[in-house]
């Protein structure tokens, strides 16, 4: 199955929050466990490009500088079965 967490906040290494702490650990687990999650978050660094794949992780994090603009699009590209909204709405 593959699910994306979305968020407006920067995630780990940029934001340690709670939250983040928690998506990290769930998407190891599901990662483990054969599924396959995504994390869209915001970014703390301005890009050139609108949203980054960052490949630090067992498994794919986008950064966005406006990631409720570009969760469509990455939607659209990866076709996840879920989409869990986390953190902060803005």
């Amino acid at each position: 199955m593959r699910i994306l967490f979305a968020g407006v906040e920067p995630f780990i290494p940029d934001c340690y929050s709670a939250p983040n702490r928690t998506v990290l650990e769930l998407s190891q687990q599901l990662a483990l466990m054969g599924h396959e999650p995504a994390v869209l978050s915001g970014m703390s660094m301005a890009k050139d490009q609108e949203i980054y794949r960052d490949n630090s992780f067992s498994f794919p994090v986008y950064r966005s500088n406006q990631p409720w603009k570009t969760i469509t699009a990455l939607v659209a590209t990866i076709l996840p079965d879920v989409v869990v909204l986390t953190g902060r709405i803005e």
